[in-house]
């Protein structure tokens, strides 16, 4: 049964120059240039999310929102403002974009990022590691609570901590963010609220509201019911008619078997079976279970193998994606390799590999490691739904990897 959101928000508990000497005679200029009008704004202190909104064109909404050729910061989105929250400028990755509290302490925006912004799981892991809190298991975020938004279903997480968000700045005690995660047809949507910890609950039920308002901009508005009033269960309740939820040992991901070749061990995950490599260059080639399309590899290169950005580069272009620059890759989630967290490319589209056939609906996992005088190079590749699947297979993969 689905909740009202503002039921489950309840229950989930920013050169002078001098010279010497006898002047020259006056020679007269006639040559002309136009002077450009761009001027840099310091911001010494700005977060990433800032920079970026800096460095980069203001562009319309993402390809499938309305007004995504509009070429103009218009919100793709119709919404009713509570009364108390103030819209400030918008920007590359916050449109809508709000303030609130009795001195703007507040901060809710909505951010939309094509092919779900590598997945409701991902982003709600980024947010709980800007507060300080360890990552949602597979059955911890399974278990979270659902709402309609936009028409479709979407994850509600709510939780206190201490926040840091994407500027790297001293933690921040005593916060609270609240969330929405959905995935529409043109991306992923995501609504976040953080704060002080009081200013924030005292907000929850204009947040719900706020959420349950948007639409798409063209289509109808439905007018949102008055929130009765939010109760707040313990820490880490469900609402009353929640199902039992099962023990995280019956259902994670488990390995079944170890092996290794040329000074390298790593465990199989569950249903995933070693097969004949297709190259040399392998040093492993795994499916991803019985009769399911796709295949986990990993290669072995002498040195640092052109280096992790540089073949990321090349993966995405296999995906005819962009290429990231050295921020945006620091900005991918990170899983363990050899022991040290990394960067794991995320990439959903059409795959065209070596052999030159192009292949739809494809999602892609990578990961890199610079050893001493070799690089490893571990890459999954397989539908969509096959790949969101063997996600924490892929994870657990790739932190059992170790170097005899």
């Amino acid at each position: 049964m689905r909740i009202p959101l503002y039921t489950l928000i309840g229950t989930v508990c920013a050169l002078a120059l001098t010279a010497c000497g006898k002047l020259p005679e006056r020679v007269e200029i006639s040559d002309t240039a136009e002077r450009s009008e761009h001027t840099t704004v310091p911001r010494v202190n700005a977060t990433s999310e800032e920079r970026f909104a800096i460095a980069m064109p203001r562009t319309a909404p993402p390809m499938g929102m309305p007004g995504a050729q509009a070429g103009v910061m218009e919100s793709p989105f119709d919404y009713d403002t509570p009364e108390t929250w103030v819209e400030v400028e918008p920007t590359q990755f916050r449109n809508p974009n709000f303030l609130a509290g009795p001195k703007g302490e507040i901060e809710c925006y909505v951010s939309v990022l094509p092919g779900a912004g590598a997945g409701l799981l991902v982003n709600a892991n980024r947010w709980r590691g800007q507060m300080g809190q360890d990552a949602y298991t597979d059955v911890e975020f399974n278990a979270l609570p659902r709402a309609e938004i936009l028409g479709r279903e979407a994850i509600v997480v709510d939780f206190p901590g201490e926040f840091s968000g994407m500027g790297g700045a001293a933690p921040q005690q005593g916060f609270r963010l609240i969330g929405v995660l959905t995935e529409t047809s043109a991306g992923g949507v995501f609504i976040k609220m953080t704060g002080p910890d009081e200013l924030v609950t005292a907000e929850r039920d204009n947040f719900a509201r706020f959420a349950q308002s948007i639409t798409l901009k063209g289509q109808p508005r439905t007018q949102t019911a008055a929130a009765p009033p939010v109760e707040i269960p313990e820490a880490g309740a469900l609402p009353p008619d929640h199902p039992e939820i099962a023990e995280p040992q019956a259902i994670a991901s488990a390995p079944i078997s170890s092996s290794g070749t040329q000074g390298f061990t790593w465990q199989t995950p569950l249903g995933w079976t070693e097969l004949e490599n297709a190259s040399p260059m392998r040093l492993v080639t795994l499916s991803l279970g019985e009769g399911l399309p796709g295949e986990c590899y990993v290669v072995i290169l002498g040195g640092d193998g052109g280096g992790r950005l540089n073949n990321m580069n090349r993966w995405l272009s296999q995906m005819g994606e962009p290429p990231l620059d050295e921020t945006e890759l620091e900005l991918q989630p990170k899983i363990s390799l050899f022991g040290e967290m990394v960067p794991m490319l995320v990439s959903k589209g059409t795959y065209t590999g070596m052999g030159g056939q192009a292949l739809a609906g494809t999602m892609m996992l990578g990961a890199t490691a610079e050893l001493a005088g070799q690089s490893v190079f571990i890459k999954l590749i397989a539908p969509e739904s096959v790949g969101n699947a063997n996600w924490q297979n892929f994870t657990d993969f790739c932190a059992s990897l170790e170097q005899n």
